[in-house]
Formats: C-alpha cells, structure tokens, sequence
C-alpha cells in the first residue's frame, strides 16, 4: 500500500514538472514571435519615452523584470530602427526587443 500511494506522489510530481516545462516553452515561443521581436514586427514609436516606457512595462516569460544590457541602431533602406538588448536576471533568459524610429523627429 505504502508503494502505491508512493507510486501515486512520483507520477503527480512527473506531471506537475511536465505541465511547467510545457508552459515556459509556450511562453518562451510568444516572447520570441510577438511585437518587437523582428525587425519585421518591430514597435512603431513617435518618441524616444515610448521606448523606455515599452523597457519599463516588459517582463520576462517568468515574469521577472527585465534589464537592459546595451541598446543600438540600424538602418535599412528608409527606415530607422533602435533595439534593446535585455536579460533577466531570475531565469537567466536574453532576448532583442526592436523599435521602428522612422518617425521619430530630433
């Protein structure tokens, strides 16, 4: 009886521990093929405190806040785009937020 009811805890803790890998790998995808991931889906601003409030609200998949670790420019074409590189200090993840300044007047 005592290795049944053992049995029971293993295979509950096995599917907790699934439920949880499946759901970040979930969460990791839609960080990662959501707005401002590409410079194709990059986040159209008109100012530059559109990105820092953008910086500031975005969280991790784990839900952490995230920290930026270096910013830069690029240009293609016409357009002007500014990315953020940011990393968490809880899970350890890093990822690229990117911007299109095209619009953006100094």
């Amino acid at each position: 009886m005592t290795g049944l009811v053992f049995a029971a805890i293993i295979v509950v803790a096995a599917g907790t521990w699934i439920a949880r890998g499946v759901r970040t790998r979930a969460a990791r995808a839609r960080s990662r093929s959501g707005p401002g991931s590409s410079l194709d889906m990059a986040i159209a601003v008109r100012s530059f405190d559109e990105i820092d409030a953008t910086l500031g609200a975005r969280r991790c998949h784990c839900g952490a806040r995230l920290r930026a670790t270096g910013e830069g420019t690029r240009h293609v074409g016409s357009h002007r785009y500014r990315f953020a590189r940011l990393a968490c200090d809880e899970c350890e993840e890093e990822t690229t937020l990117h911007f299109d300044v095209s619009d953006v007047r100094h």
